[in-house]
């Protein structure tokens, strides 16, 4: 694949270019959500309209300003000369910023009704489709600059606490969830704080568990902001995924804040002792309930009567049609392969859409809740020991596009 044209001379001549393609995405953007707005219907509503393209054209000119800033960046990393143009991948970042813009959009109206009531779960999930997609068109183009990743970073913040704050607009999540939306932000105020009063501020040391927490963080806000879900299967799912969230934070916290060296024995001990229990030992008895509590609720509920002649069924549930006996098999399925450790997160993943099919149109039970706890924690956790096949960590530690480096 040819790479992206490269100019050598002097910055300044080249920044008017990329200033050019920058006024002509933001105008785009701007007609997209003008536009966005007659295909809706909103255009027909004047102050729904109004209230939400004034918020998502100014959540998207805010995010114009930002990339406008930091049009110098549009560099490699090891490189200082500047690239013609975008490329793919910080391109598709654009598209996933007015995503982001439109969703942020529904934080002034009501709830949408009807179809349209889809239309935030869809929206933030093309954005995450759009945040996996940008990167590996950056990395297979060679297109990877230092604007794209300030963008990736800034946009994933942005995302973040869009998506909390609407869960919690359309009363899904609890209030005191915002702290996770905000977590980001909060972390960066408090390095400025540092700075300003001259702290000193330590090193973060790379981590293997920011990237796949931030994915399955916003995964579960995809979910929940489907209008089919309600408390209190949202509000657990918000609880179960953002305890790790704001764990890694708060340690990233300690660490730059030289409260904790991650260097000493004391902290590589206990590092050892939580992870044995908590990646290790943990999810087997997981793994087991969610087994147990699986097959429990998709067992046939027919009563049967003993008598002379035998067992005998007096009341059953209604004949289930083809796609209901296919749904219930592949439940069945991922539940044995989540008690026997076999692809644990991807069975997971096919047990929670299920169970969450299920809450979705019935009375949510003890044992709805205590699947998808168990579920939920196999999904972040992984399924520890005596497992038989975990291939996923794999897939989570390599970011897609990104070459194997052979010794």
């Amino acid at each position: 694949m040819p790479h992206s044209k490269q100019i050598t001379l002097h910055e300044d001549a080249l920044l008017p270019g990329l200033r050019h393609r920058w006024r002509t995405l933001i105008g785009l953007g701007v007609v997209g959500i003008l536009a966005a707005a007659v295909v809706t219907g909103y255009a027909r509503r004047p102050g729904a309209a109004a209230l939400w393209g004034g918020l998502a054209l100014t959540v998207w000119l805010y995010q114009g300003v930002f990339v406008w800033n930091r049009l110098g960046r549009n560099h490699r990393r090891d490189e200082t000369t500047l690239l013609a143009d975008f490329g793919p991948g910080t391109s598709l970042t654009f598209v996933r910023g007015w995503l982001l813009a439109c969703l942020a959009g529904f934080l002034l109206i009501l709830r949408p009704a009807g179809d349209l009531g889809w239309l935030p779960a869809v929206t933030y999930v093309l954005a995450d489709v759009a945040d996996y997609l940008d990167g590996y068109l950056a990395r297979i183009s060679n297109h990877s600059t230092l604007l794209g990743e300030a963008l990736d970073i800034e946009f994933d913040a942005l995302g973040l606490l869009i998506a909390v704050a609407l869960a919690i607009h359309y009363s899904v999540l609890p209030v005191w969830y915002l702290p996770v939306g905000l977590a980001r932000y909060a972390f960066l105020f408090g390095l400025w704080l540092r700075e300003r009063t001259r702290r000193p501020i330590f090193p973060l040391p790379p981590s293997d568990a920011r990237r796949p927490l931030a994915g399955l963080q916003m995964g579960m806000l995809s979910v929940v902001l489907v209008p089919i879900l309600r408390p209190p299967v949202t509000s657990l799912a918000g609880l179960v995924f953002g305890i790790p969230l704001l764990a890694g934070f708060a340690r990233d916290w300690f660490v730059v804040s030289g409260v904790i060296d991650p260097a000493s024995e004391g902290y590589q001990e206990l590092r050892r002792v939580l992870k044995r229990i908590l990646l290790r030992w943990l999810p087997v008895p997981l793994r087991l309930i969610a087994f147990v509590q699986v097959i429990l609720l998709t067992r046939p509920r027919i009563l049967v009567v003993s008598g002379a002649a035998g067992a005998m069924p007096i009341a059953g549930p209604e004949p289930m049609s083809a796609a209901s006996t296919v749904v219930r098999l592949a439940e069945i399925t991922a539940a044995v392969a989540i008690a026997l450790g076999v692809a644990p997160r991807v069975s997971a993943c096919v047990v929670l859409g299920t169970l969450v099919v299920h809450a979705a149109g019935s009375d949510v039970s003890p044992a709805m809740l205590a699947a998808l706890l168990a579920t939920i924690g196999v999904l972040i956790l992984g399924s520890g020991a005596l497992s038989v096949w975990q291939p996923e960590p794999r897939w989570l530690g390599r970011r897609a596009g990104e070459k194997t480096v052979v010794s």
